[in-house]
């Protein structure tokens, strides 16, 4: 059955035989007197939008290709119940205008570079004896850094004996006051030693006993006084008749007096002290006495645990 076309109040007459450019505007026209919008048929269709406007405004898009473009033609035209059968559909449409060339652009053989040529080369000229220029500078003033940098080492060389001297001068002070400050530590020492010795009651001058004789005569002392004075840093634990009165440090060269009526106990690092009973200085410990955790004083002499 032949399909009869009506024609609507607001289309325009387009001469079928113009192609694919004259089927656009029939297909504008259709989509105008129905009132819809290229939103709504593209929703429904699926048609790109961009594409529904190529059709309608009979231009090409080069993202489809050829065979693509006429079928969406075809579902355009079906959407809108139009006959397309007396239009062409191998005619290619107008492609995108190309942006042409100014003719000064291009280079003629015969007269040479165009004015435009000549122009973007001044301008790359000028850009490379302004890099040129700026390189130049900055040795320049990489040079003028070095000369001031070697006047300033000259400088320093100049007055490096003054400095020297100066030097030597500060080095001999700090010597004399650590001896004078040696001198007094030693001063010191010594009235403590001094002040020390008077709470050892002494008799008659007495030889250092051996290792072997550290034993006292019964009722010689009536209390027990032991002095004892660090070789070297050592860590000690005191007991007075069985009560702790020190537990700590002994500086080297330190010494600490402990009175007793009975017993002494001294434990810790004991290889690291010298003992001083009643004021007779004791024998070094031996070498087993050394290995000793505890040193006993009493009455009867000191022995080792």
């Amino acid at each position: 059955m032949k399909k009869i076309r009506v024609k609507m109040p607001n289309e325009e007459k387009v001469n079928t035989g113009d192609g694919l450019a004259a089927l656009g505007k029939v297909l504008k026209n259709a989509r105008l007197a129905k009132g819809l919008s290229l939103d709504v048929i593209q929703e429904n269709i699926k048609i790109p939008l961009d594409i529904l406007k190529a059709i309608e405004e009979g231009y090409k898009t080069r993202a489809v290709s050829p065979f693509y473009f006429r079928q969406f033609y075809k579902m355009y035209a079906k959407y809108l119940n139009e006959d397309i059968s007396g239009y062409k559909l191998t005619e290619e449409s107008k492609p995108i205008p190309k942006m042409e060339h100014r003719k000064e652009d291009e280079f003629d053989l015969k007269g040479g570079m165009s004015e435009q040529n000549k122009k973007d080369l001044f301008r790359y000229a000028m850009v490379g004896i302004g890099i040129l220029i700026a390189i130049i500078l900055m040795f320049k003033f990489v040079a003028f850094l070095g000369h001031k940098k070697t006047e300033h080492k000259n400088v320093v060389k100049i007055e490096r004996p003054v400095q020297e001297n100066k030097n030597e001068n500060v080095r001999e002070i700090a010597r004399e006051k650590k001896i004078i400050a040696e001198e007094k530590k030693r001063a010191v020492e010594q009235e403590a030693v001094e002040v020390e010795k008077p709470i050892v009651k002494k008799a008659a001058p007495a030889k250092t006993k051996t290792a072997e004789d550290r034993s006292q005569k019964p009722g010689q002392f009536k209390t027990i006084t032991l002095v004892v004075r660090a070789k070297q840093k050592a860590w000690i634990e005191a007991k007075v008749d069985g009560s702790v009165v020190y537990q700590g440090n002994i500086q080297l060269g330190a010494t600490a007096a402990w009175i007793a009526d009975e017993k002494i106990e001294i434990s810790g690092n004991i290889s690291s002290l010298d003992f001083v009973l009643n004021g007779s200085k004791v024998a070094p410990l031996s070498r087993d006495e050394r290995k000793a955790k505890k040193v006993v004083i009493t009455h009867d002499g000191l022995t080792t645990k």
